[in-house]
C-alpha cells in the first residue's frame, strides 16, 4: 500500500514537471518606432516577417513616427527602440537626454539629391562638374526633405556647409513624406528632393529627374564608413532589461544573415511590402542597399565619428557641443 502511494505521488510529480516543461514561455512585448517607411529598414521587416523576433520570444510592435519624432518617442517611453540616423541621437544626448546605440545595420551614406529635368537644363552643369560646382547649384532651389533636421536636410546642409554656403538661406526646404516627393517633382511643386532609393530612382525613371549628388555613386567619400542606420534605445532601458535588448538584436542579426544568404527571397518580400512601387525599382534599390549591410550589426566607432563630423558640418550640432567620448554613447554588448 505504501509503495502504491509513493508511486502515485512520483507519477503526479513527474506529470506536473512535464507540464511545466511543455508550457510555452510568455513572450516579452516591446515597441520599435521607425521614422518613415523605406527599404533601409529591411532588417526590421525581415525580422518580423520571418519570425526571428518571435523565435526569441519577443513580440515587437512597429510604429511609424515621422523623422526625429521616432527618437522622441523613445525618449518619451512610448517606444523602446528606434532605427535612425545618429543625428537625432546626438542632439538628444547633447541636450542632456540619455540614449545608447546598440547596433547599426548600414555602414555607408546612401542619400542622393535629384532635381527636375527642366531645373537641370537651366543649371546647365557639365557632366564632369566637380562637387563644389554642384553644391553651388543648390543656391535658390526648393528641395523636398523628409523632415526639418532630418537626415536628408542635414545632408543638404553638409554639402552646402562644406563648400562655404549659407546652410539656412541659400536654399529652401519643403518637408514631405518620401512617397510624395516624386509627385511633387512631377507637379513642379519642388525643384528636387533629397532621399534614398527607391524614391530617387523612381523620380529618375518616372519624371526624368537628374542626379545632382549621390553618395552610393561615390560623392562625399570622406563620409565612408558611416553609421547610417543605428538601433537606439534609452540609456537606462537595456541595463534594466538586458534580455529584451539581446533578443531584439538577435532578431536583427538573424535578419541580416538571412538577407545576405537569401537576396532573392528578400527582394520578393520587399516587393510585396512596397507593392505600389514598380518591382524592378525595388530590386534595383535593394542592389544598392545590400552591399552596405554588414554581416553583424555591430557599431563601428569610425562610422560614428564620421557621423559626428557630418552633424557638425551639417549644422545639426554646434562645434562646441561635439561629442568626443563616442565610446560612452554606444555598446555592442547586446550582440553577444
Amino acid at each position: 500500500m505504501t509503495h502504491f502511494k509513493l508511486g502515485g505521488l512520483a507519477a503526479a510529480v513527474a506529470f506536473a514537471t512535464a507540464m511545466q516543461v511543455a508550457a510555452p514561455a510568455i513572450a516579452q512585448d516591446t515597441t520599435l518606432a521607425l521614422p518613415t517607411t523605406t527599404l533601409l529598414f529591411v532588417p526590421a521587416y525581415v525580422a518580423e516577417e520571418k519570425g526571428f523576433w518571435k523565435d526569441q520570444e519577443l513580440n515587437v510592435k512597429s510604429i511609424v513616427v515621422a523623422g526625429p519624432g521616432a527618437t522622441n518617442a523613445v525618449l518619451a517611453g512610448s517606444a523602446d527602440f528606434t532605427m535612425s540616423g545618429p543625428g537625432p541621437m546626438f542632439r538628444a544626448i547633447i541636450g542632456g537626454q540619455k540614449l545608447t546605440a546598440i547596433g547599426n545595420t548600414a555602414n555607408r551614406l546612401l542619400l542622393e539629391a535629384v532635381v527636375r529635368p527642366d531645373v537641370a537644363a537651366k543649371l546647365n552643369l557639365p557632366a564632369n562638374a566637380n562637387e563644389a560646382t554642384r553644391a553651388k547649384a543648390l543656391k535658390g532651389l526648393t528641395l523636398g526633405v523628409d523632415s526639418v533636421n532630418g537626415f536628408a536636410h542635414i545632408y543638404m546642409r553638409y554639402i552646402a556647409g562644406k563648400h562655404g554656403m549659407n546652410t539656412e538661406s541659400d536654399f529652401t526646404v519643403s518637408p514631405m513624406q518620401p512617397p510624395a516627393m516624386v509627385s511633387a517633382i512631377k507637379a513642379k511643386a519642388v525643384d528636387g528632393f533629397i532621399f534614398s532609393q527607391p524614391f530617387t530612382l523612381m523620380a529618375i525613371k518616372e519624371a526624368g529627374a537628374v542626379t545632382l549628388f549621390s553618395s552610393p555613386a561615390g560623392d562625399l567619400p570622406e563620409m565612408q564608413p558611416y553609421a547610417y542606420n543605428m538601433l537606439i534605445a534609452r540609456g537606462d532601458f537595456c541595463p534594466a532589461k538586458p534580455d529584451v535588448c539581446r533578443k531584439f538584436m538577435a532578431g536583427i542579426n538573424a535578419a541580416q544573415a538571412f538577407i545576405k544568404k537569401n537576396p532573392d527571397e528578400t527582394v520578393a518580400m520587399l516587393q510585396k511590402k512596397f507593392d505600389r512601387l514598380d518591382p524592378t525599382l525595388v530590386k534595383e534599390a535593394f542592389a544598392v542597399l545590400a552591399p552596405t549591410m554588414p554581416a553583424s550589426a555591430e557599431v563601428e566607432e569610425a562610422g560614428l565619428k564620421n557621423a559626428m563630423d557630418f552633424s557638425v558640418v551639417g549644422g545639426l550640432v554646434a562645434e562646441k557641443d561635439r561629442i568626443t567620448d563616442l565610446k560612452s554613447i554606444y555598446t555592442n554588448a547586446y550582440l553577444k
